[in-house]
């Protein structure tokens, strides 16, 4: 499914200003709780994915992103907040990329789109 920046929202666009905030000040690598409900950040960058959680109200309430060398454009932080909704909806989390344990991503928009079928009829 590709997003057109016309379907972008305002939640990704404050999303995407503070992941790439976190490029542009030297934070790369660190994690950021990001809000689902509007994008936005208690504006720390925290050493680990476990700090950032234990410093919001509850788990769900966010998505937590280890901030990429190249930023996040706001299409893909459209994208990336979808799933975490999809999942925490169904009953599930995204896990620390740095354990062992991952869901499986989709690669194609065909995953993802069936992603997302399937998460809706969960509800």
């Amino acid at each position: 499914m590709r997003v057109s920046n016309s379907q972008v929202s305002d939640a990704a666009k404050r999303c995407s200003e503070q992941i790439n905030l976190g490029v542009i000040t030297g934070h790369v690598g660190k994690w950021v709780a990001i809000r689902l409900a509007d994008g936005s950040s208690d504006g720390v960058f925290y050493d680990q994915r476990a700090d950032a959680i234990e410093h919001q109200l509850h788990e769900s309430l966010c998505c937590y992103v280890k901030i990429p060398p190249s930023g996040m454009p706001p299409e893909d932080a459209e994208r990336f907040m979808q799933v975490n909704r999809a999942f925490y909806d169904a009953g599930f989390r995204l896990t620390d990329p740095d354990d062992e344990r991952h869901p499986i991503m989709p690669h194609t928009n065909e995953e993802f789109i069936a992603l997302m079928n399937a998460s809706r009829r969960n509800r």
